[in-house]
């Protein structure tokens, strides 16, 4: 934790990392578009085995609709925290890109997370997103998408594989089916045996021209057989949400 709060005043405008038990990182408005002042709690297991709490103070004549969805997109970023990872950074982006998201017309932009929500992305794919799902601190999410070419596919898991928030992903466990059986592939990404069982599952629920992506995480404990099982509930959770 010491190298991540040594490091904040460089990458942060006016942050003020105050010491003590537990230790306190104060965020400015002005590095927040004047919007809201970060108040970030660290506990003292931080970022072991506690996550940090976040309390957002927002400036004078903000909107209760846009305090709302500032709100929601803290919780949803703090819940994302891979325990043993720093996070700090993590808020301050994700409540920075959250804020260049809102329509200057009060109306938001769902942030690429939101559950059972289709995303627009800029290739014209659209994709559902689950919510995570940890497993002794190894981190889970599902993405489907509606897919008519092996290249739309490649689009799909490339645009995955090369998000910034996917730098760190152990697998992207994939598969999709186009048509029929025939016209299937599958790729496990180092996790032997997973995207079979994906692939299996998208043709007992009788789905053709979609492909899923189950990215994980590796919390440093090893699942056994239970990780197939929740490879498979996170993936028919996103080809649900799909539709």
């Amino acid at each position: 934790m010491d190298g991540e709060l040594e490091s904040l005043p460089f990458i942060i405008d006016g942050v003020t990392v105050l010491d003590g038990e537990p230790v306190t990182v104060l965020i400015p408005p002005e590095s927040l578009n004047g919007i809201v002042e970060l108040q970030i709690v660290l506990p003292q297991d931080y970022p072991d085995s506690a996550s940090p709490y976040v309390s957002p103070n927002f400036s004078p004549g903000v909107s209760k609709e846009l305090r709302g969805y500032v709100q929601r997109h803290i919780q949803q970023v703090v819940s994302e925290h891979l325990l043993g990872t720093e996070h700090v950074y993590t808020i301050f982006s994700s409540v920075q890109d959250a804020l260049s998201t809102y329509d200057a017309d009060n109306t938001r932009v769902e942030p690429d997370t939101e559950v059972n929500r289709p995303v627009e992305p800029d290739t014209e794919l659209k994709m559902s997103v689950t919510p995570p799902t940890v497993v002794n601190k190894s981190k889970f999410i599902g993405f489907a998408c509606r897919v008519t070419s092996e290249e739309e596919f490649a689009m799909f898991r490339d645009r995955l594989v090369n998000d910034p928030h996917h730098v760190d992903v152990t697998h992207h466990i994939a598969a999709f089916v186009l048509g029929d059986e025939k016209s299937s592939l599958y790729d496990d990404d180092g996790e032997k045996g997973a995207a079979q069982g994906m692939l299996k599952l998208l043709l007992d629920m009788g789905k053709s021209n979609m492909a899923v992506i189950v990215a994980r995480w590796y919390g440093g404990k090893k699942l056994g057989p239970l990780r197939f099982r929740v490879i498979n509930a996170v993936a028919k959770e996103a080809i649900e949400a799909w539709g």
